[in-house]
């Protein structure tokens, strides 16, 4: 049986959500070896334990690494940092942190729930491309601002060809960019991938990345108002709603599942799997709106979906524009 090799990566404020989304990988993959490699940043030994702990329990491999060294690095390059932070940057640093015999790695974001196998994912033919990603359910906004000409992805799963990345030397590649462009990107880390890698990208099936707002809205309201170029077909996006293989929780009005007065859609499956998890305790935490926020949140108890969409994507563009 071959080992599924994950990445994941966190501070000790997101080490209960990445533990959490660990949880449920483990749960849905007894049949496969896993080694977990986290990008550790200043975690505590509770939570440090409750790693150890939880791997063991499954019978699964973890090496936590210590990440800060590499953290401080990538913050003296002056790239953009997302809402605050430079952690999720220092994913384009995962090729000095991780064992050289690795051929291949899945990337996972914290903010994740696993529910089926990735025995599949992990040997997808992406046809000699060196990343597997998915498609950004938001990329028509997203390009409006830069590189509007080619497809854009979401860097939440990520299936790295880890030796070609070596070979052709990518990161000195994006490090090289970095230092060159100076550009105030929204999705830092993100951009850098869709920019930089561009013609090494492979498309995976939206299954593998699903993202909410699919489960939200149908696929009428939803290529009403953005485009079907270059995106997942109707039925593609059916299939993996009731099949989903990794769902990204990513933030709904302004809220996670973690946030405890939140309405996400995906909010019973993380309960789930927090109550599963050696953060069952954890305690929800309340979050600040930003005006545009209340605004959405105030508008969508009021509007249909049909009419409510469109306007939320006039917040996104707001905020974009504000970037």
């Amino acid at each position: 049986m071959k080992t599924l090799n994950v990445m994941y990566m966190c501070d000790n404020g997101f080490a209960p959500i990445a533990g959490i989304s660990m949880t449920s990988l483990f749960k849905n993959n007894l049949e496969n070896s896993i080694k977990v490699y986290l990008l550790a940043v200043d975690i505590n030994e509770e939570n440090c334990n409750k790693f150890i702990n939880l791997a063991e329990d499954f019978g699964q491999e973890i090496d936590i690494i210590d990440a800060k060294k590499e953290l401080i690095e990538i913050k003296k390059l002056g790239l953009s940092l997302y809402r605050g932070s430079a952690m999720t940057n220092l994913r384009l640093y995962f090729e000095r942190l991780i064992p050289l015999d690795i051929e291949r790695l899945i990337y996972i974001d914290c903010d994740t729930i696993i529910c089926q196998s990735l025995e599949e994912l992990m040997n997808y033919d992406m046809q000699e491309k060196m990343l597997g990603m998915v498609l950004d359910a938001y990329a028509d906004l997203i390009n409006i601002y830069r590189y509007k000409k080619n497809p854009y992805y979401n860097a939440g799963v990520i299936l790295i060809d880890c030796t070609k990345w070596r070979k052709e030397k990518w990161e000195e590649k994006i490090i090289k960019f970095i230092k060159d462009k100076k550009i105030d990107f929204m999705h830092p880390d993100q951009d850098i991938y869709n920019i930089v890698c561009k013609d090494e990208i492979f498309c995976l099936p939206v299954k593998y990345n699903f993202q909410p707002v699919h489960k939200i809205y149908s696929e009428s309201i939803y290529f009403k108002y953005l485009s079907k170029e270059e995106y997942y077909t109707e039925d593609e996006i059916g299939e993996a709603r009731d099949y989903p293989c990794i769902i990204h929780l990513i933030r709904v009005l302004g809220e996670n599942p973690w946030h405890c007065s939140s309405k996400h859609p995906y909010k019973e499956i993380f309960d789930k799997y927090m109550l599963d998890s050696n953060w069952k305790d954890m305690e929800k935490k309340k979050i600040k709106f930003s005006v545009i926020i209340k605004i959405e949140r105030v508008l969508n108890k009021i509007l249909p979906k049909s009419i409510f969409f469109p306007v939320s994507l006039l917040g996104i563009k707001a905020m974009i524009k504000m970037k």
